[in-house]
């Protein structure tokens, strides 16, 4: 039970070490009021990566009390469909409105790795004598590209009228001194933000 607690604490000081910032937009005309039922849509990636993202939406929203339908769950990609089909399919999910999600670019930064000389000895022995050498080994000394920031591009449309109803803009800051904090801890991060800005802004419900 103790260690239990301890990785669980562990866990969350490693997460809030992620820092990020969300700006959103909601349609002043809108009035359906919040819903508790989306679709989520990661538009960017390879198969494999959506369906990370798409696992990891439907835990941050189930946190929240709400459900994300992932695309690929309500249209499995094995087939073109054509339209009849899609909309059947959506329709069998019972969703209230679409979530979109994609990268919206990756911030870049140039650091530059100073170069470092230190000795480096090796000693041999051969019967009662001793012989050393020595060398100086220098490392270091170039310039490389690091990642600093993420950013997504978010939207809400109505499932019925296919209107967007709310778009947002998040901005994740990639901790480069953390080595413990993996790269599904800033996706983590960017829908966590986008939840719960949707429940702020009227789009997604309160429990």
């Amino acid at each position: 039970m103790r260690m239990t607690f301890i990785l669980g604490a562990l866990a969350l000081l490693l997460t809030s070490c992620v820092n990020g910032r969300i700006t959103s937009n909601k349609d002043p005309f809108y009035t359906d009021g919040p819903r508790h039922r989306f679709l989520y849509v990661i538009e960017t990636g390879t198969p494999p990566s959506k369906k990370s993202m798409e696992a990891l939406a439907v835990f941050e929203f189930r946190k929240k009390n709400l459900t994300a339908v992932p695309l690929s769950t309500a249209i499995p990609p094995v087939r073109e469909y054509t339209d009849e089909e899609k909309a059947e399919l959506l329709r069998r999910v019972d969703v209230q409105a679409y979530v979109r999600m994609r990268m919206a670019g990756v911030d870049r930064a140039t650091v530059h790795i100073p170069s470092v000389s230190y000795s480096e000895a090796t000693a041999s022995a051969y019967g009662n004598t001793a012989r050393g050498q020595g060398a100086t080994v220098t490392a270091g000394g170039y310039s490389q590209q690091v990642v600093t920031g993420l950013n997504f591009e978010c939207e809400v449309q109505d499932a019925v009228t296919l209107k967007t109803i709310w778009t947002g803009y998040v901005e994740i800051d990639v901790n480069q001194q953390n080595q413990y904090v993996s790269f599904d801890d800033y996706l983590k991060k960017a829908l966590s933000l986008l939840v719960e800005r949707l429940q702020q802004d009227g789009i997604a419900k309160k429990y």
